[in-house]
């Protein structure tokens, strides 16, 4: 992208980051344009991304859980490993994402169907309902969550 492209982007997140009552924290826009900016897949992306989820700003945190959904399959383990974050959205977020990595995250969105909070189970059959595999596993799955009235 051109310079002034970039510098809209940086305004457009800062808006944003004030449209969700956080803090207009400089540091923070800053972190997340470069996350933002980073192109492609492959794993110094998953690894920065990654990394950006203990950041200690949240929109930080939400941006990079985004970011991970988007590269499916070879975000998987990180994808896992954020179903054990204490934020709930980077839980709900990377729920959802996982279903872009296919049967391999069926097991995991099973064990986020038990999370404490609601946001992260809806999240988890979400995550299963992109996945669709036709198996009995899944079909008990999808039983159990229609169970709990908080995912519906």
């Amino acid at each position: 992208m051109k310079p002034t492209i970039w510098g809209l982007v940086i305004v457009l997140l800062a808006l944003q980051t004030w449209a969700v009552g956080a803090p207009l924290d400089q540091g923070a826009i800053a972190r997340r344009a470069e996350l933002v900016k980073l192109q492609g897949g492959g794993t110094a992306v998953i690894d920065k991304q990654n990394a950006a989820l203990n950041d200690p700003d949240a929109v930080v945190r939400h941006t990079a859980a985004r970011l991970l959904s988007a590269q499916g399959q070879a975000a998987l383990a990180a994808l896992t490993n954020a179903l054990k974050h204490p934020d709930p959205l980077v839980r709900r977020i990377a729920a959802i994402g996982l279903g872009a990595a296919g049967a391999g995250a069926v097991e995991a969105l099973a064990a986020a169907l038990s999370d404490d909070s609601p946001y992260v189970r809806q999240g988890a059959v979400r995550g299963l309902a992109s996945i669709r595999p036709s198996s009995p596993r899944f079909i008990e799955l999808f039983s159990k969550a229609w169970q709990d009235d908080s995912v519906l």
